[in-house]
């Protein structure tokens, strides 16, 4: 596997505590291209349209387990993808928090 050829495809989101929020820490070139610009550095609260990850990444953080859905309506983008698919997987730096969220997407 070419590793290489999903990096475009990438988010990285960062779990902050007390208060819990969610900011985007890297964001591929073919995200950047699917919502229209690039969204590193923004925390979840200021994105249209994100309810459906915020739910995502609450499952996630609580479950510890990585999940692939499909077929997610694109709230978040103003260009004219209809749905999307990701890929979820929780990241731990201590191997027990789960405190980023890499997501590897892909767009319809």
């Amino acid at each position: 596997m070419d590793f290489l050829t999903f990096l475009p495809y990438l988010v990285l989101v960062d779990v902050e505590e007390a208060p819990r929020r969610y900011r985007v820490r890297l964001v591929g070139t073919k995200v950047v291209d699917a919502r229209g610009r690039d969204g590193t550095g923004d925390y979840y609260v200021k994105i249209e349209g994100v309810d459906l990850a915020v739910k995502r990444i609450e499952g996630i953080i609580e479950s510890r387990e990585a999940r692939f859905e499909a077929d997610f309506p694109m709230t978040w983008s103003p260009k004219d993808f209809k749905i999307h698919s990701v890929l979820s997987i929780p990241l731990s730096s201590d191997g027990a928090k789960v405190d980023k969220i890499m997501y590897c997407l892909d767009f319809e």
